[in-house]
């Protein structure tokens, strides 16, 4: 199934900190009666700065991981 809005109430709203536009997965628990709310991140949130600190950038790095795969490895 696709995407769906649903209306919550504003102390849930307020407790989980979200924010218009934030995605939710509904969960049922593992008896069957309840529902878990869990906030995602998205793809792009979770991968942001992810090669801030790299000496390199990643279409380096990939490309050197890349040229190893042809080589035998070095017992």
């Amino acid at each position: 199934m696709g995407l769906m809005k649903v209306k919550l109430p504003k102390r849930l709203i307020k407790a989980l900190g979200l924010k218009p536009g934030d995605r939710l997965e509904l969960v049922v628990d593992e008896e069957g009666n309840g529902v878990v709310m869990e906030k995602r991140k998205s793809v792009v949130d979770e991968v942001f700065g992810l090669w801030a600190d790299m000496k390199e950038d990643g279409v380096e790095y990939v490309r050197k991981i890349r040229s190893q795969w042809r080589k035998p490895p070095e017992w």
